[in-house]
């Protein structure tokens, strides 16, 4: 036999080294590829097999319908690439970590906070709400807009009165007067979207915080942009209510004032559900806070009460003191940036007198004085649970640190004290820290 030769073999040499003639691709290839191409129109993700759930939804655009997608993917990273294509900045850990309940609360809180009440499709609000309510828990809106103004109508040209004999203008008739001003314009109404149809589908909503307000207005700002109308916060009061499972309400910077507060807290008695009421950086005063007290006297399971920013004065702050006296739920009062002033400070802190559950208060910037340390050195004294006071930012003097240093001597709670621009001395002010960290060195013992 003739020895094997090379040279004498036919060789085929494609122009193209890298190409390859590909292998037909298996039938489950094909269904795979088929289910993901017709997701849209026949979802079959639940009829498959498990092991083949993860590779369609990788595969799946993120632009399908929520109708679609919100009930059959569960899988995490669906939700993240969701999340992604639409908002840079994820803090997903705020929200409990879940991509998909973030996805949705976003979703609604962008839905809400771009709504203009008569311009925007409310059924589609709605439709909205349906398809995210499973899935929230919680929901920040930074801002409500209002309606839009109605454009102003060009006024026409007065006629000329005519004059009398003498040359006088005539006197108008009284009653044409009245009559005319009665049929007058009003003010436009100006209140915001009711919140109440959309909090209705949501049971599982938990904590809800609210602006009354536009953000970024720039050149365009006008006052009514600003701020919850009566019919705003009855609306608002009644959705809460009708709820009962909302833990947590917020309102902050909302023109929130006496009457306005007053309607809120009528419809939050005995409200069992509520633990966080914050109405910082608003315009109550003594009547508002006067309701408030009402509310913390056996009429609420209130944890967390947050009034900082506000016009509380002495009477409102004797009156929340008065309904702490015998109050067994609330932990935490803010009280910061009010007017509460020396008298506002000891009707306080007389009211606290017996108080075991308050365990943080904050009174910075109130502009107390030595008068309010005497009854806090009283009240420091006694047993209670206190564990955190901010006195900050009240010019107290050296004769005030003296007292409330003497009020800690038997004290064995307080861990902190923020003292910070309070004048107590500084000698003072080391003797008290040190005093804390014994207490806080044996609590931890």
């Amino acid at each position: 036999m003739a020895a094997f030769d090379p040279r004498r073999m036919r060789r085929v040499i494609a122009e193209d080294p890298e190409w390859n003639v590909p292998s037909v691709p298996s039938l489950v290839e094909l269904c795979l590829r088929f289910v993901t191409a017709t997701f849209e129109e026949t979802p079959l993700l639940d009829k498959l097999p498990p092991e083949y759930h993860k590779r369609i939804v990788d595969e799946l655009s993120v632009t399908l319908p929520l109708s679609l997608t919100a009930p059959l993917i569960q899988d995490q990273d669906f939700w993240k690439r969701s999340c992604q294509a639409r908002w840079k900045d994820c803090q997903v850990g705020q929200r409990g970590g879940d991509w998909r309940r973030y996805f949705f609360e976003k979703y609604l809180e962008q839905k809400l906070e771009q709504f203009v009440p008569g311009v925007s499709d409310e059924e589609e609000l709605l439709r909205a709400a349906k398809v995210a309510s499973p899935f929230v828990q919680t929901l920040e809106l930074e801002q409500l807009l209002p309606p839009p103004e109605a454009e102003p109508q060009p006024a026409e040209p007065a006629e000329p009165l005519p004059l009398d004999g003498d040359g006088a203008v005539p006197e108008a008739d009284e009653e044409e007067d009245e009559g005319e001003d009665e049929e007058g314009d009003g003010p436009k109404s100006n209140e915001h979207q009711d919140l109440g149809p959309v909090l209705e589908l949501l049971p599982n909503l938990r904590e809800l915080t609210v602006s009354y307000r536009v953000k970024e207005c720039g050149m365009d700002f006008k006052w009514t942009m600003f701020g919850m109308t009566k019919t705003d916060c009855a609306n608002l009061a009644a959705a809460v209510k009708t709820h009962g499972k909302l833990e947590k309400l917020a309102l902050p910077q909302c023109q929130l004032d006496d009457s306005k507060c007053r309607l809120l807290v009528a419809k939050l008695l005995d409200n069992a559900a509520l633990k966080t009421l914050d109405l910082s950086h608003n315009m109550i005063g003594d009547r508002g806070a006067r309701g408030l007290g009402k509310l913390l006297h056996k009429h609420s399971a209130l944890v967390h009460l947050n009034l900082s920013d506000n016009q509380v004065a002495a009477v409102g702050a004797r009156a929340l003191g008065m309904s702490l006296k015998d109050n067994t739920t609330l932990q935490s009062l803010n009280l910061c940036q009010n007017q509460l002033a020396d008298k506002g400070g000891q009707a306080l802190f007389k009211g606290l007198l017996g108080n075991v559950c308050l365990q943080a208060l904050h009174l910075s910037a109130n502009d107390l004085a030595t008068s309010t340390c005497v009854v806090l050195a009283q009240f420091l004294e006694q047993p209670s649970a206190l564990q955190h006071l901010d006195i900050s930012a009240n010019e107290l003097g050296e004769e005030a640190g003296k007292i409330i240093l003497e009020g800690l001597r038997n004290n064995s709670t307080l861990l902190t004290m923020d003292m910070r621009l309070a004048q107590l001395g500084k000698d003072t002010e080391v003797e008290i820290h040190e005093h804390m960290k014994q207490v806080l060195s044996s609590a931890t013992a």
